[in-house]
């Protein structure tokens, strides 16, 4: 099976997905002077989360409002994947609590990201975006934001062939 490895060298020196600033919602921008302290809050937001082997629903939704805080649609469709009927497995199904704790216990980088990001059996609505996410914030020595410009960056740098997560 491929391996998706994350370099820690796209991690900056404070644990921080590179290129997530501006992106949530304790990065306003603000002048120089205020960021260091907008990072300090954001650094404490994201260390909550790091090393959990489970997250609650609580813990996915606020997540989910710092992804896709000014993107209301995207908001309301990853916050269908954590609701309370998808939540829990049925049938035989795993749910999105389940596919959480899955994905935060496997050893393979690639695995952990389809458990939910795959469109066939993954978390509805994550997709590839809020997947990371919650692996980057539970992970960060592993992991980090692989949102549409981070995996850009990657095919453009050669270190990632052109290919849909999801493709086989």
């Amino acid at each position: 099976m491929a391996r998706l490895r994350f370099q820690p060298s796209l991690w900056s020196e404070v644990g921080r997905p590179r290129g997530a600033h501006g992106a949530g919602p304790f990065w306003p921008s603000a002048p120089a002077e205020d960021a260091a302290a907008a990072r300090e809050k954001e650094d404490r937001f994201f260390a909550r989360s790091a090393g959990l082997a489970a997250l609650d629903r609580d813990q996915v939704a606020e997540l989910i409002e710092w992804k896709f805080q000014s993107m209301h649609h995207r908001k309301a469709l990853a916050m269908k994947g954590a609701s309370p009927e998808r939540r829990d497995g049925r049938d035989g199904v795993p749910g999105a609590a389940d596919l959480i704790q899955k994905a935060l216990t496997t050893s393979d980088d690639y695995e952990a990201l389809a458990t939910m990001a795959n469109s066939a059996g993954g978390i509805y609505r994550f997709g590839l975006a809020m997947s990371s996410l919650i692996l980057a914030a539970c992970r960060p020595d592993r992991f980090t934001v692989a949102d549409s410009r981070a995996l850009s960056t990657l095919r453009a740098l050669g270190r990632m062939r052109p290919a849909r997560l999801d493709s086989g």
